[in-house]
């Protein structure tokens, strides 16, 4: 059996766990700026690569039906919905980037 009291003594006495420092680091004043440069260019770029993985993805597209010749329009509404994935997560991305670029700016005031 776990002695709960013992465990909780040994978590206080070796201080948080070194994920946790290595946030703190993140979050010192004078690594904030690089952080939120950080943060900010890895959102950025993530969008970007969500429409570049479109436009890739539509133009072989538009090639599987050229070769085809006629397809029906629920097999091109399919083809378009899964295009739309790879910027729709890499909106998503840069939403959360963008959204701890906020708080980091509003920790830094």
């Amino acid at each position: 059996m776990v002695d709960h009291c013992r465990v909780e003594q040994v978590l206080r006495a070796k201080g948080p766990p070194q994920q946790f420092a290595e946030i703190r680091g993140f979050l010192k004043p004078e690594a904030q700026q690089k952080t939120i440069t950080l943060v900010s260019s890895i959102s950025l770029f993530v969008l970007v690569w969500g429409f570049l993985g479109q436009m890739l993805g539509l133009i072989s597209a538009f090639d599987a039906i050229e070769a085809a010749g006629d397809i029906s329009p629920s097999i091109l509404a399919g083809g378009l919905k899964v295009a739309i994935l790879s910027p729709l997560f890499g909106m998503i991305a840069f939403l959360i980037g963008r959204t701890g670029i906020i708080i980091l700016n509003l920790l830094k005031k």
